[in-house]
């Protein structure tokens, strides 16, 4: 190795070959307990949490739920590292605008936007798009509430009448 100036330059081994010989000279000196799995702690256990509220019907228990959703179920699932809770609704294409103001209104859920082959809640910065769920804050715990359609070719709102379901998913995840 020899300076030049302001730059450094590596004669001989060249840089990857540096880069390999110094990497191996770290991983010499390091003690097995640092690179090795450790077990499982209490303090690794403490950041996770029980779930926030067993499963249930949400939006009726918060006092949230219109008349035209119907709960269909509620469950547990894995989302790794955590867990969640999801309960769905469903709702007829008929009382979706309805339905979308509503949560717009409540829970400050995005408009919903065609994509793909069915409508989903999206916002829109700078000609990018993003996830437009929108949120409530139960016990400590914050729930993402989204309303999309399921799958169809229909692309005009005007039209959300002839789509037979869309469905209303509200979800918590902890443990992360």
């Amino acid at each position: 190795m020899s300076f030049f100036g302001d730059a450094i330059v590596v004669t001989g081994i060249g840089w990857t070959g540096l880069q390999g010989a110094i990497a191996l000279g770290w991983l010499l000196f390091l003690p097995m307990a640092a690179i090795s799995p450790q077990p499982q702690t209490q303090a690794h256990h403490a950041q996770r949490q029980d779930p926030p509220q067993a499963c249930s019907d949400f939006l009726a228990d918060w006092e949230l739920k219109p008349d035209t959703l119907r709960f269909e179920t509620c469950k547990t699932v894995r989302r790794l590292p955590g867990r969640g809770i999801v309960a769905t609704y469903r709702l007829r294409g008929a009382d979706a605008a309805a339905m979308e103001t509503f949560l717009q209104d409540q829970f400050g859920m995005a408009p919903l936007r065609f994509e793909c082959c069915g409508w989903v809640p999206r916002r829109e910065r700078n000609g990018d798009r993003y996830p437009g769920a929108g949120t409530f804050t139960h016990n400590g715990a914050q729930f993402d509430i989204t309303l999309q359609s399921m799958e169809t070719v229909v692309t005009e709102r005007a039209q959300w009448s002839t789509i037979p379901t869309f469905h209303v998913r509200v979800e918590t995840y902890w443990g992360f």
